[in-house]
């Protein structure tokens, strides 16, 4: 075993997750834990030889990564959450990989492989890939085809809908708003009537979604949720994983793009492009899918429907970056022009 690397964060003794830490980086334990539980580490005699925290979030959740020699290394993820083991992650990603979503999928689109879970640990693991974060993709010189492929994998998704009996409609986002919004009058308390008014007028423009069938989605769908690697591409992170309107994936995707492009690129708008090529994909899939059985006409309406949801899951994904923006202290500078934005963006959708 060579080294345990704690990448500078500072574990709370009195957060419940640090029972689990200790004994999830202590070199013994792990052994002992991983071969008593990680069949893929008996079958194959790996040897241990690092141990990574490579995300901490007290009282929530972390990250740890193992690191293995064998006749080829491998690399593990153990998610440990405060609340309880996750077992629906877990399942959810071995019935993805189970119909379609392996690593040797034809269209290019997987998951991790979730190999086990140490209950008392809190832990389950999977298989790390390699690649990049779709993140490093956003550049406005960057070819739209891959955000187009971003379509197909949320349609992939969706068309698959691994049955759950969580649920999370218009009515879910709202309360969101509702909720973290008004916590923006402790640093702006003149702010008030114009968060009310805001608040007010988020719920207009949400009585304008027209709930299509729900399906299977992601619900925490954007650019650091996706891995490329070369051709292939790998969807992370499905803990949110719900029922839902699918383009509530596609709303939030874009949303983050906006979000981002004001905070990297200063400029909103700067990543346009990228994201009408995203959106269009993913209605075109979804007229496509319909053509044989629907009117021009029928078609014509499907495909304002479906735009007029995604822009709207797009603004108050945005509204919801107001508050975000509050959480970080390098996003503070832009707290107030996220605000006026989302003022300007919904009076215009509601005049029409």
């Amino acid at each position: 075993m060579n080294c345990i690397i704690i990448n500078n964060y500072q574990i709370n003794p009195e957060d419940k997750l640090n029972n689990y830490i200790k004994d999830a980086i202590n070199p013994h334990k792990v052994i002992k834990t991983f071969n008593e539980n990680i069949s893929i580490i008996q079958e194959d005699n790996y040897k241990l030889t690092q141990i990574k925290l490579i995300r901490y979030r007290q009282q929530k959740r972390c990250l740890i990564e193992y690191h293995f020699q064998s006749k080829n290394n491998l690399i593990l993820i153990g998610k440990i959450k405060a609340k309880k083991t996750d077992f629906h992650s877990f399942q959810l990603q071995e019935k993805l990989w189970q119909n379609g979503f392996d690593e040797n999928s034809q269209d290019n689109i997987s998951v991790p492989k979730a190999v086990g879970i140490i209950p008392k640990w809190q832990m389950w693991l999977q298989k790390k890939v390699s690649g990049q974060i779709l993140s490093k993709y956003l550049t406005k010189n960057q070819p739209i085809n891959i955000y187009q492929k971003v379509a197909h994998i949320a349609d992939k998704l969706h068309q698959i809908n691994i049955p759950t009996n969580r649920t999370h409609t218009i009515k879910d986002e709202l309360n969101i708003l509702h909720e973290k919004l008004p916590l923006l009058t402790k640093d702006y308390p003149h702010w008030q009537k114009r968060i009310e008014n805001l608040l007010n007028q988020c719920d207009i423009l949400a009585s304008k979604v027209i709930e299509i069938e729900l399906c299977g989605i992601h619900r925490d769908f954007y650019f650091d949720q996706i891995i490329i690697d070369n051709n292939r591409f790998y969807l992370l992170d499905l803990d949110l994983y719900c029922r839902g309107n699918p383009c509530l994936d596609i709303g939030n995707f874009i949303g983050h793009i906006s979000e981002y492009s004001l905070r990297q690129l200063e400029d909103i708008s700067a990543l346009k492009h990228q994201e009408l090529a995203l959106k269009n994909e993913f209605i075109n899939i979804h007229t496509k899918e319909k053509q044989d059985s629907l009117s021009l006409w029928e078609l014509k309406d499907l495909k304002t429907m479906i735009e007029n949801n995604i822009d709207i899951y797009t603004l108050l994904t945005l509204v919801r970056h107001i508050y975000l923006s509050t959480q970080f202290n390098e996003r503070h500078t832009y707290t107030k022009t996220l605000f006026n934005f989302c003022e300007e963006k919904i009076k215009l959708a509601l005049s029409y």
